[in-house]
Protein backbone atom coordinates (compact mmCIF):
# COMPACT_ATOMS: atom_id res chain seq x y z
CA UNK A 1 0.00 0.00 0.00
CA UNK A 2 2.73 2.40 1.06
CA UNK A 3 4.64 1.61 -2.19
CA UNK A 4 1.50 2.07 -4.56
CA UNK A 5 0.83 5.81 -2.59
CA UNK A 6 4.28 6.51 -3.61
CA UNK A 7 3.95 5.80 -7.15
CA UNK A 8 0.43 7.56 -7.36
CA UNK A 9 1.78 10.45 -4.93
CA UNK A 10 -1.11 9.65 -2.66
CA UNK A 11 -0.53 10.87 0.93
CA UNK A 12 -1.69 8.53 3.60
CA UNK A 13 -2.86 8.63 7.44
CA UNK A 14 -1.87 5.10 8.15
CA UNK A 15 -4.73 3.33 10.74
CA UNK A 16 -3.18 1.11 13.19
CA UNK A 17 -5.94 -0.27 14.83
CA UNK A 18 -9.61 -1.34 14.30
CA UNK A 19 -12.34 -1.37 16.66
CA UNK A 20 -13.76 -4.89 15.10
CA UNK A 21 -10.47 -6.52 15.94
CA UNK A 22 -10.63 -5.55 20.15
CA UNK A 23 -14.34 -5.86 19.99
CA UNK A 24 -17.40 -7.99 18.87
CA UNK A 25 -17.42 -11.32 16.71
CA UNK A 26 -13.78 -10.71 16.17
CA UNK A 27 -11.49 -10.70 18.98
CA UNK A 28 -11.47 -14.42 20.16
CA UNK A 29 -8.63 -14.23 16.69
CA UNK A 30 -7.43 -11.35 17.86
CA UNK A 31 -3.17 -12.21 18.97
CA UNK A 32 -3.37 -10.13 21.73
CA UNK A 33 -6.46 -12.46 23.52
CA UNK A 34 -4.54 -14.87 25.96
CA UNK A 35 -7.13 -17.60 24.30
CA UNK A 36 -6.88 -16.84 20.14
CA UNK A 37 -7.95 -19.39 18.14
CA UNK A 38 -7.33 -19.16 13.53
CA UNK A 39 -9.86 -18.74 11.48
CA UNK A 40 -10.59 -22.55 11.07
CA UNK A 41 -10.93 -22.29 15.47
CA UNK A 42 -7.84 -24.51 16.02
CA UNK A 43 -5.59 -22.83 19.13
CA UNK A 44 -3.19 -20.16 19.10
CA UNK A 45 -2.56 -20.43 22.43
CA UNK A 46 1.18 -20.80 22.85
CA UNK A 47 1.55 -18.63 19.30
CA UNK A 48 1.41 -15.42 20.30
CA UNK A 49 2.70 -13.39 23.29
CA UNK A 50 -1.40 -12.85 24.25
CA UNK A 51 -2.42 -12.35 27.70
CA UNK A 52 -5.44 -10.73 27.56
CA UNK A 53 -8.95 -11.78 28.63
CA UNK A 54 -10.72 -8.54 27.19
CA UNK A 55 -9.94 -5.60 25.56
CA UNK A 56 -9.69 -3.45 28.47
CA UNK A 57 -6.96 -5.16 29.34
CA UNK A 58 -5.24 -4.85 26.48
CA UNK A 59 -5.91 -1.42 27.43
CA UNK A 60 -4.24 -1.53 30.81
CA UNK A 61 -2.19 -4.60 30.98
CA UNK A 62 1.88 -3.47 30.97
CA UNK A 63 2.64 -6.36 28.94
CA UNK A 64 -0.43 -5.83 26.23
CA UNK A 65 1.03 -2.01 25.89
CA UNK A 66 5.25 -2.94 25.60
CA UNK A 67 3.87 -5.70 22.74
CA UNK A 68 1.98 -2.68 20.96
CA UNK A 69 4.55 -0.54 21.49
CA UNK A 70 7.21 -2.93 20.13
CA UNK A 71 4.42 -2.98 16.73
CA UNK A 72 4.31 0.91 16.52
CA UNK A 73 7.95 0.89 16.63
CA UNK A 74 8.24 -1.59 13.48
CA UNK A 75 5.88 0.39 11.99
CA UNK A 76 7.24 3.49 12.51
CA UNK A 77 11.33 1.39 11.60
CA UNK A 78 9.71 -0.51 7.99
CA UNK A 79 7.42 2.29 6.75
CA UNK A 80 8.43 5.66 8.71
CA UNK A 81 10.43 6.21 5.70
CA UNK A 82 7.62 7.77 3.48
CA UNK A 83 6.59 10.84 3.00
CA UNK A 84 3.63 9.92 1.63
CA UNK A 85 2.56 8.65 5.34
CA UNK A 86 1.06 12.27 6.10
CA UNK A 87 -0.57 10.93 9.91
CA UNK A 88 -1.16 8.17 12.08
CA UNK A 89 -4.36 7.21 13.39
CA UNK A 90 -3.69 5.51 16.61
CA UNK A 91 -7.83 3.81 16.48
CA UNK A 92 -10.32 3.23 13.94
CA UNK A 93 -13.82 4.48 15.52
CA UNK A 94 -12.07 4.19 19.30
CA UNK A 95 -15.27 4.61 21.23
CA UNK A 96 -17.26 1.35 19.74
CA UNK A 97 -14.35 -0.88 21.55
CA UNK A 98 -15.09 -0.03 25.37
CA UNK A 99 -17.37 2.25 27.44
CA UNK A 100 -13.76 2.34 30.34
CA UNK A 101 -12.96 5.56 28.56
CA UNK A 102 -10.30 6.47 31.43
CA UNK A 103 -8.72 3.72 30.41
CA UNK A 104 -8.94 5.05 26.61
CA UNK A 105 -7.59 8.53 27.54
CA UNK A 106 -4.32 6.75 29.32
CA UNK A 107 -3.79 4.80 26.37
CA UNK A 108 -4.13 7.43 23.75
CA UNK A 109 -1.51 9.43 26.06
CA UNK A 110 1.37 6.65 26.49
CA UNK A 111 0.73 5.75 22.60
CA UNK A 112 1.22 9.00 21.14
CA UNK A 113 3.97 9.84 23.91
CA UNK A 114 5.81 6.95 22.63
CA UNK A 115 4.90 7.89 18.23
CA UNK A 116 6.00 11.10 18.98
CA UNK A 117 9.41 10.40 20.27
CA UNK A 118 10.36 6.91 17.97
CA UNK A 119 8.82 9.52 14.43
CA UNK A 120 11.55 11.38 13.60
CA UNK A 121 9.37 13.49 11.07
CA UNK A 122 7.09 14.29 13.98
CA UNK A 123 3.72 13.07 11.81
CA UNK A 124 0.62 14.27 13.19
CA UNK A 125 -1.09 11.46 15.48
CA UNK A 126 -5.25 11.28 15.80
CA UNK A 127 -7.80 8.96 16.53
CA UNK A 128 -11.41 8.67 15.07
CA UNK A 129 -14.67 7.84 16.51
CA UNK A 130 -18.17 6.61 15.35
CA UNK A 131 -21.14 7.87 14.91
CA UNK A 132 -20.47 11.61 15.77
CA UNK A 133 -18.94 10.43 19.20
CA UNK A 134 -20.74 11.32 22.09
CA UNK A 135 -19.62 14.34 23.68
CA UNK A 136 -22.24 14.21 26.48
CA UNK A 137 -19.45 12.12 28.81
CA UNK A 138 -16.91 14.58 26.75
CA UNK A 139 -14.59 11.45 25.83
CA UNK A 140 -13.56 12.91 22.36
CA UNK A 141 -12.51 16.14 24.32
CA UNK A 142 -10.66 14.30 27.06
CA UNK A 143 -8.82 12.22 24.19
CA UNK A 144 -8.02 15.76 22.08
CA UNK A 145 -6.60 17.57 24.99
CA UNK A 146 -3.47 15.36 25.23
CA UNK A 147 -1.09 17.19 23.98
CA UNK A 148 0.18 14.95 21.54
CA UNK A 149 -2.98 14.52 19.68
CA UNK A 150 -3.12 16.65 16.98
CA UNK A 151 -6.53 17.10 15.71
CA UNK A 152 -10.08 15.48 15.95
CA UNK A 153 -11.66 13.17 13.75
CA UNK A 154 -15.35 11.50 13.65
CA UNK A 155 -16.93 9.65 10.90
CA UNK A 156 -20.87 10.48 10.37
CA UNK A 157 -23.50 8.44 8.17
CA UNK A 158 -26.92 9.90 7.62
CA UNK A 159 -29.89 8.94 6.35
CA UNK A 160 -31.64 11.29 4.06
CA UNK A 161 -35.45 12.08 4.94
CA UNK A 162 -35.77 9.91 7.86
CA UNK A 163 -36.09 11.09 11.43
CA UNK A 164 -32.64 11.77 12.98
CA UNK A 165 -32.03 9.41 16.16
CA UNK A 166 -29.93 11.86 17.53
CA UNK A 167 -31.32 13.53 20.77
CA UNK A 168 -28.82 16.55 20.14
CA UNK A 169 -31.39 17.32 17.33
CA UNK A 170 -35.12 16.04 17.98
CA UNK A 171 -37.65 16.47 15.13
CA UNK A 172 -35.16 16.92 12.45
CA UNK A 173 -34.70 15.11 9.58
CA UNK A 174 -31.41 14.03 8.26
CA UNK A 175 -30.11 16.49 6.04
CA UNK A 176 -26.72 15.63 5.07
CA UNK A 177 -25.33 18.87 4.46
CA UNK A 178 -27.13 20.29 7.80
CA UNK A 179 -25.99 17.01 9.89
CA UNK A 180 -22.55 17.32 8.47
CA UNK A 181 -22.41 20.82 9.85
CA UNK A 182 -23.92 20.54 13.07
CA UNK A 183 -21.80 18.15 13.68
CA UNK A 184 -18.46 19.70 12.92
CA UNK A 185 -19.70 22.63 14.98
CA UNK A 186 -20.52 20.70 17.93
CA UNK A 187 -16.87 19.79 17.56
CA UNK A 188 -15.04 22.87 17.26
CA UNK A 189 -16.66 24.66 19.35
CA UNK A 190 -15.67 22.13 21.95
CA UNK A 191 -12.06 21.27 20.76
CA UNK A 192 -9.77 23.78 19.95
CA UNK A 193 -8.12 21.62 17.19
CA UNK A 194 -7.90 21.13 13.43
CA UNK A 195 -11.07 18.56 12.97
CA UNK A 196 -11.77 16.26 10.08
CA UNK A 197 -14.75 14.73 8.72
CA UNK A 198 -12.74 11.42 7.83
CA UNK A 199 -15.97 9.32 6.73
CA UNK A 200 -19.00 10.53 5.69
CA UNK A 201 -22.14 9.05 3.59
CA UNK A 202 -25.41 7.95 3.75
Amino acid sequence: IVGLAETYHIKLQLCLGLYGMYSGDYWPYNPYNKNAIKSDGTSMIGLTHGDCTSTDDFLTKSSAKTNHKNLLRYIIDRWGYSPNIFAWELFNEVNLITQNYSALVNWHKEMSDFMRVYDVYKRPISTSFAGGGDLSNDIEQRLNIISNMDYVQIHRYVSPNLPLTDPNYPGLTEDCKEVWFNETKKYTDKVIKPFLMAEAGY
